[in-house]
């Protein structure tokens, strides 16, 4: 198909990658006309070949329909007339498209969905745990830093406080006099001021390196919880994404595989064959 007439958007939805799924959930279920792009697909081609490969390009697959006529059958279990999809007539489509009795029916045709949205959902599981695998890596690698980043710091906070302590100390002692003047300081009363300064001194000098190490342990915890959030985040972001595929893909192959209806010409033929086998109902 020439590349004007190709709508890209329009991608097979057994061949696509986890982002393109995600881009086309944000569009809508409904974002494709279905009997657009079979009218796409016709209108580019000229042969049986050339439409079969342009619908298969959109994951979709040319069947024979119960009725001996030709059906496109999409990729979510959709059963499409192709005569009436793109407007023409029943002769006009077996001229282009020829016998349909040598395609697969539609109950293949939807076997072989089944089978593609499988493999399709379990590659694109497998992008999601990867993503998720290499995002967790990336914020682990950080993690690990930020330990190291706040041992560090904690470790300076303490070399810090400590040459400060020994410095306060030193000041501390050297309020005391020695010799005669030492003598004087105790005998006048002095002294024991001095002793009762330097303990609350030293007391409230105390409380000021705890309240420093509580600080800076309540800071750190603050960013490592953001990154034990940020990892929560990530890991019930990809199971979310991961059960929402797994309902995606067993409602669709449920729809796949559920049992084909019975077209009205042979149920009614059923209906007669079994009222000739069992005779007439009696019954009141």
């Amino acid at each position: 198909m020439p590349a004007g007439l190709r709508d890209r958007r329009l991608k097979s939805p057994t061949n696509i990658t986890l982002a393109e799924w995600q881009a086309a959930k944000r569009r809508g279920k409904n974002a494709i006309d279905q009997k657009a792009l079979i009218q796409q697909c016709w209108a580019s081609s000229d042969s049986r070949a050339g439409f079969q490969s342009a619908l298969q390009d959109h994951g979709h697959i040319l069947a024979k329909g119960d009725r001996r006529g030709h059906v496109v059958v999409c990729h979510d279990g959709e059963v499409l007339a192709v005569a009436r999809a793109t407007g023409q007539k029943a002769k006009v489509v077996k001229e282009r498209l020829g016998d349909p009795d040598d395609m697969p029916t539609v109950a293949v045709a939807m076997a072989d969905h089944a089978k593609d949205m499988r493999k399709q959902f379990g590659k694109m599981a497998g992008e999601v745990r990867t993503k998720l695998s290499k995002s967790r890596a990336a914020l682990e690698a950080k993690r690990t830093a930020l330990i190291a980043r706040h041992r560090a710091e904690r470790a300076l906070l303490e070399r810090c406080q400590m040459r400060r302590w020994h410095a306060e100390a030193i000041e501390r002692k050297s309020r005391f006099k020695i010799g005669l003047a030492g003598l004087w300081q105790k005998l006048s009363g002095k002294r024991a001021a001095v002793k009762s300064e330097n303990e609350k001194h030293a007391y409230d000098a105390l409380k000021r390196d705890q309240a420093q190490i509580l600080a800076i342990s309540e800071a750190q915890l603050l960013e490592r919880r953001k990154v034990e959030i940020r990892r929560s985040y990530l890991r019930r972001e990809a199971f979310g994404l991961l059960s929402e595929m797994r309902e995606e893909r067993n409602a669709l192959i449920e729809k796949l595989t559920a049992p084909q209806p019975i077209p009205r010409k042979r149920r009614r033929k059923v209906q007669l064959d079994h009222k000739n086998a069992c005779g007439p109902d009696f019954s009141p």
